[in-house]
């Protein structure tokens, strides 16, 4: 319902909030977009429908911006999840299995992480993916498909499978305990900062990709881009696994109870407003800015530090705030009413106990008139 309103609200609605030429230009283009490809959004086919140019990668832009990676998580959760799943509960319903159900799904995840990386890799040198547009050389058969992304999906499927057997079963709690007593106070430390060197690295160099001699940095060309082709494809082939490698190191000593700090810095109750908001946030974070923009923009852009600080913090606030709006009026009702059919639904049939007045049958069936009730109890004297 939240999707389907955002949806609806920046394709026939926000076009008429205001007037200019810049504003027609741009919500003309967006209406247009939403027309034609409102249900692959809506029914999160986005990264698949419409399809790319094969020269470049680039797509046509579909109606909420951003949403496909939306469809990136369903296709995951449709797809992978319930193999890994079967796996690690039920060992493929195949007796063989049964006794190595966890070690096979383990050893499950592994094998389509390899596979993910290994596609990644056959990607990037046969579409000669390099790092531009602001996000990836080649949008369509990279940056948003479900094979490339998959990594980080299923490190932190196997992750919670992991932590629901340390606190669910008899021997996960003692497996728990005892990795605990075994696992010494520096190595998680050292995973941690393991973790956060990974993060920095897939993050900050990239900024050496655009230091080259030319003026304007390599945006939209290959042509003197500050990395070699063969640092591009180490970097495209291993940088979703290594994404999700980060968080798996980072998130599993706290499930054995370790780092309390940092466990208490991100369980903490002060991300519980924002993590009711951020679905919301998601959603419209690129079409507010784009509303904001077109409705201001009078005169040439010149970059400022400052400045883009400063917009970059209307944008977020400002992102929040209408999402606040949103989860009152649509994602909280929309919830609570599912919540009443499914309950309504799922609830088990009441069984009426039997006393001692129903079996009177007959008894339950007399008596519409006075003269009938004296009759009957003449009888019973």
């Amino acid at each position: 319902p939240t999707f389907a309103a955002v949806l609806f609200f920046f394709w026939k609605v926000a076009p008429s909030l205001s007037s200019s030429p810049i504003w027609k230009l741009n919500w003309d283009q967006h209406s247009e977009d939403c027309a034609k490809y409102w249900w692959s959004d809506l029914f999160f086919m986005n990264n698949f429908i419409p399809v790319g140019n094969p020269a470049d990668g680039l797509a046509p832009t579909t109606c909420v911006g951003g949403t496909w990676y939306l469809a990136v998580d369903m296709q995951l959760y449709i797809f992978v999840a319930p193999v890994v799943l079967a796996a690690w509960h039920h060992g493929f319903y195949l007796k063989p299995l049964q006794g190595v159900r966890k070690s096979a799904s383990t050893a499950l995840s592994c094998a389509l992480i390899a596979v993910s990386v290994g596609l990644a890799a056959y990607t990037t040198v046969k579409r000669d993916v390099w790092l531009q547009y602001f996000g990836e050389g080649n949008f369509y058969y990279y940056y948003v498909k479900p094979w490339i992304r998959a990594p980080p999906y299923i490190l932190g499927l196997l992750l919670g499978l992991i932590f629901h057997d340390f606190t669910s079963e008899d021997k996960g709690q003692k497996r728990m305990a005892f990795l605990k007593r075994q696992l010494p106070s520096w190595v998680s430390v050292a995973l941690f900062g393991l973790s956060l060197s990974i993060l920095c690295l897939l993050v900050f160099p990239i900024s050496t990709y655009y230091d080259t001699d030319h003026e304007i940095p390599p945006i939209t060309t290959t042509h003197s881009a500050g990395w070699s082709r063969d640092s591009v494809i180490v970097y495209n082939t291993f940088k979703f696994f290594a994404w999700g490698l980060a968080l798996f190191i980072l998130v599993l000593p706290t499930c054995l109870g370790k780092l309390g700090l940092v466990t208490e810095l991100l369980g903490g109750h002060i991300w519980a407003p924002l993590a009711k908001l951020t679905y919301g946030a998601y959603l419209i974070h690129m079409l507010y800015p784009q509303a904001l923009l077109t409705s201001t923009d009078a005169t040439t852009f010149y970059y400022h530090t400052s400045h883009t600080l400063g917009m970059w913090l209307v944008f977020t606030v400002g992102s929040y705030f209408w999402a606040a709006i949103l989860w009152l009026v649509v994602e909280c009702p929309a919830g609570n009413l599912q919540k009443m059919v499914m309950t309504s639904i799922m609830r088990p049939p009441v069984k009426r106990k039997l006393t001692d007045a129903q079996p009177l049958n007959n008894a339950s069936k007399i008596i519409r008139s006075p003269r009938a009730f004296n009759a009957a109890a003449n009888n019973n004297l």
